[in-house]
């Protein structure tokens, strides 16, 4: 029974380093089985994550009440990570929405819940892996999985395999650029670890080789922080080795290389940033703007600033974790307009257990990083003479931390840099009780009876165990795959318009269904399957192949699970915005201002908001209250486009002359010219002359564009004209390559019907 706990736990423990693999790819079975969830790239391994430490952990607890010498022991750093996992509970208990705190939702997966599972990874590896054998094994098999990881990227680089994200900034299957640069961050300091320790020439060659491809690949993911964090690292690696090598010549000339590296390399890069090689690079591009920092962090720093408002509302246990947003919507700018309508993290990680944590919170973080790097800086030695770790140990990890640590200014936290923290938080911990031989019993120990350990604690902790793997992870992962089960009956319903034996009616039918089991799982995810619900309600009710009752079906239970939420979470801005929008899509104006009202108030600086009530007003035909809406919106940010082409296309409503020159005068001419949007306002109030002087500069700047000519064209016989229409269809057949035999059509159509059909703006 002992071996079987042990090598229970030590199968559960090497299995972690590779859950970074787990990706939806189709293609494997295990990419099969994570691609059945939504947010697949979060949701699966985290759920796998956990199911493998609680099963890990309740094995570690009766192997830990069979032998002693698997029992926790004390340190300053697990008291910290203890303190700050505590404090944090409470922080969210007492925080804006305890539920969303403690449970988090799909897109983040974290939550307590992800810190408390990272706490028990780490007493349990903490306190089974008390030898240097069990580590070096450890940390091989995690450079292994980043090996594996490192050849997805290098797949992707090739083109071989396509990036998640799109574009050029490889993700190798951890989804998001951001994760994989930390991923390989610590990666690259456990090569450099390991080869510090190699014996062999052959596995220092090999060490060395994956750590290089690893910092190539971090350069390859584009994250700027991520990889000044690297070149601090690696340069503070080097200046401890020389400042404290100590006579040790090994450590000193691998210091000197390192510092020498990084500073020529640096400042090669340096002087080639503006070469055409570099710029036309869209990673190099991306890489060189880290040497004007002020640009690079000019949004995060406005974000940051909005953090700091919100500290100072609740100074001392924040808001919870996963509560920014209502900070951000408190104390939005309008100069953050041409970002994302909605944050959840600052994107600062001292920022962030600020919000969530308060100031105790985050005294409770920092002690965390006091405690690990005082016993790498400040405690060379045990009592016996014996170091707790080697110079070289001391610089690399010092050097990793420094990296870890510049990475985190500027982004957030994620499972795989959590559990690396983790990880190495754990190996610290175990060296500084290493003093504690394997036989030798504690003190203070209880003797338990192997006969009680295997008639009262097997049984209880096998019931913990199953109401863990049940109530933590089974509704939530079930709902999740009933939203892609949902999307699957949309998608299928989207292609056909139903056979001999299933309506297509029936097939929406399906995915309301899916939705509605969703929601019944309990799971800790509802905000987003009623936002989701919410998205595909809209697409059905405007569907013409749908029916009225499965129409009626659909925005019937949208509505009431928004209400629902919105009755949850009432002072959350983002939901009542979602109800808003759906109350527009179906034509209910009145509730849908009522709701943007709501959303105004909780966040009176946010242009879209005022966008979406102008609009409604225009709707309403109420010009004067949306001219002074929009006018609003637009003196928030004047320089903000998108705010002074609604503010025109109030003022043409509200047939303001006056007011539309002076908002389209120089340099904003263009915007004018250009703006579908406006195009589209002086062609609703029937301006035939502009819309057709409009559409002339375009063909003038665009004149092989058959879209433009038929635009002129239908505009021009929505007027009257239909002899004009004409002779401009005729002239784009012998302008257009090849669009003869559609002019001619159209030509056709045109004399043979009266029937006048609305354009679109950019057709």
């Amino acid at each position: 029974m002992r071996d079987a706990l042990k090598w229970i736990v030590i199968a559960g423990i090497f299995l972690l380093p590779f859950v970074p693999l787990l990706a939806p790819d189709p293609r494997f079975p295990v990419g099969w089985f994570v691609g059945q969830f939504f947010f697949p790239y979060i949701t699966g391994k985290n759920f796998v994550f956990r199911i493998i430490v609680e099963v890990v952990f309740a094995a570690w607890v009766l192997l830990a009440l069979y032998e002693k010498a698997y029992r926790p022991r004390f340190s300053w750093i697990f008291a910290s990570l203890a303190a700050f996992v505590f404090v944090i509970f409470l922080a969210d208990l007492l925080g804006e929405t305890p539920a969303k705190s403690l449970w988090s939702n799909y897109e983040r997966m974290e939550g307590w819940v992800t810190l408390i599972h990272l706490l028990l990874y780490f007493i349990v590896v903490g306190s089974v892996f008390n030898s240097e054998v069990w580590w070096n094994r450890f940390f091989n098999t995690s450079l292994a999985a980043a090996s594996l990881v490192s050849a997805v990227g290098l797949l992707q680089i090739a083109g071989v395999l396509k990036i998640a994200q799109g574009g050029v900034r490889i993700e190798a299957g951890l989804g998001n650029a951001i994760y994989l640069a930390v991923y390989l961050l610590f990666h690259v300091f456990i090569a450099l670890h390991l080869f510090a320790r190699a014996k062999r020439n052959g596995l220092r060659v090999l060490y060395s080789t994956l750590a290089l491809i690893c910092m190539f690949l971090v350069v390859q993911t584009g994250t700027r922080g991520t990889i000044l964090g690297l070149a601090a690292g690696l340069l503070a690696a080097g200046v401890y080795a020389l400042v404290f090598s100590k006579g040790n010549t090994v450590v000193r000339r691998s210091g000197i290389v390192g510092v020498t590296a990084v500073l020529v390399l640096t400042g090669i890069f340096y002087m080639v940033r503006y070469t055409p090689f570099v710029e036309q690079s869209p990673i190099l591009g991306r890489v060189a703007s880290i040497f004007s920092l002020k640009d690079a962090l000019s949004t995060r720093s406005t974000i940051w600033n909005l953090a700091l408002e919100g500290v100072k509302e609740r100074p001392l246990l924040g808001w919870g974790q996963s509560n920014f947003d209502y900070v951000f919507d408190a104390h939005y700018k309008p100069s953050l307009y041409a970002q994302e309508p909605w944050f959840d993290r600052v994107h600062n990680i001292a920022l962030d257990w600020l919000i969530a944590g308060g100031m105790i919170g985050f005294a409770a973080y920092l002690w965390i990083w006091i405690a690990a790097l005082y016993s790498l800086a400040c405690k060379p030695n045990t009592s016996g003479g014996r170091e707790y770790f080697s110079i070289a140990e001391r610089s690399l990890f010092i050097g990793l931390f420094v990296g870890y640590g510049i990475h985190n200014i500027a982004v957030f936290d994620n499972l795989i840099s959590y559990f690396l923290f983790a990880t190495l938080l754990a190996f610290l911990h175990a060296r500084l009780v290493r003093e504690v031989p394997h036989t030798t019993v504690p003190k203070r120990s209880v003797d338990i009876r192997a006969d009680v350990v295997e008639r009262v604690a097997l049984p209880l902790v096998t019931a913990a165990l199953c109401l863990s793997l049940y109530f933590v992870n089974v509704p939530s992962m079930a709902a999740a795959k009933d939203i892609l089960d949902a999307f699957e009956w949309m998608d299928i319903a989207s292609k056909t318009n139903g056979g001999a034996l299933v309506s297509y009616d029936a097939l929406l039918a399906g995915g309301l269904g899916e939705f509605k089991s969703a929601l019944a799982r309990g799971s800790f995810a509802n905000q987003e399957i009623r936002e989701q619900l919410a998205l595909v309600a809209e697409r059905v009710y405007v569907d013409p192949r749908a029916s009225v009752s499965i129409k009626l079906a659909f925005i019937g239970l949208a509505e009431s699970e928004l209400q629902r939420q919105v009755q949850e979470q009432p002072n959350q801005a983002r939901m009542h915005a979602f109800l808003g929008a759906f109350y527009k899509i179906i034509g209910e104006k009145e509730k849908a201002l009522e709701q943007f009202a709501v959303v105004e108030r909780l966040s009176p600086n946010k242009q879209r908001t005022l966008f979406d009530i102008g609009s409604l007003h225009i709707d309403q035909g109420d010009y004067v209250r949306a001219k002074e809406t929009f006018k609003k919106a637009f003196e928030l940010a004047p320089e903000y486009g998108d705010a002074r082409m609604y503010y025109i296309v109030a003022a043409l409503y509200a047939d303001d002359a006056a007011l539309v020159s002076e908002l389209s005068a120089p340099p904003y001419d263009a915007l004018y010219r250009e703006s579908d949007v406006i195009l589209e306002t002086h062609y609703v109030l029937k301006h035939y002359d502009i819309v057709l002087s409009l559409l002339d500069a375009r063909i003038e700047k665009s004149p092989s564009d058959p879209q433009l000519r038929i635009l002129k064209a239908t505009v021009q016989r929505e007027s009257g004209d239909t002899t004009g229409a004409i002779g401009t269809l005729r002239s784009a057949a012998n302008d257009i390559s090849g669009f003869r035999p559609q002019a001619e059509q159209l030509i056709r159509e045109m004399s043979a019907s009266p029937s006048r059909t609305k354009p679109r703006a950019g057709e």
